[in-house]
């Protein structure tokens, strides 16, 4: 009776140890998985933006940030009209649901430049 006992708790304990190892796993796959979908975001819009990218010399722009573009808004709401110049759309944007204001917000801004937009 005395060796049931043992084989019997040396299975309970190769259990626990075996359900531990199991939820170990799963919680490192959890935080790889919340990494790399956070990773996979990095171009999602945050509210910021970025107007680094514009000089007044060049006429071709490539925008592949959602901060980009927001920066091309506040560029022309600022009375830019980037007149005989090209915006490109390098990448999708996603602007993550935020208020933002729009590309020539009144009616009395203009926006000549040519605009294009990447297929997807």
């Amino acid at each position: 009776m005395s060796d049931l006992r043992k084989i019997t708790e040396k299975i309970r304990k190769y259990s626990r140890s075996r359900t531990v190892f199991m939820l170990l796993i799963a919680m490192i796959l959890a935080m790889g998985a919340a990494y790399w979908y956070t990773a996979a975001r990095a171009d999602v819009w945050d509210g910021t933006v970025d107007t680094s990218w514009y000089n007044e010399t060049s006429t071709d722009f490539t925008l592949t940030t959602p901060q980009q573009l927001a920066g091309l808004a506040q560029l022309v709401n600022a009375g830019n009209t980037f007149s005989g110049k090209t915006i490109k759309l390098g990448n999708n944007i996603d602007l993550n649901n935020i208020s933002w204001s729009c590309i020539g917000h009144n009616y009395s801004i203009t926006f000549p430049a040519h605009l294009m937009v990447k297929g997807t």
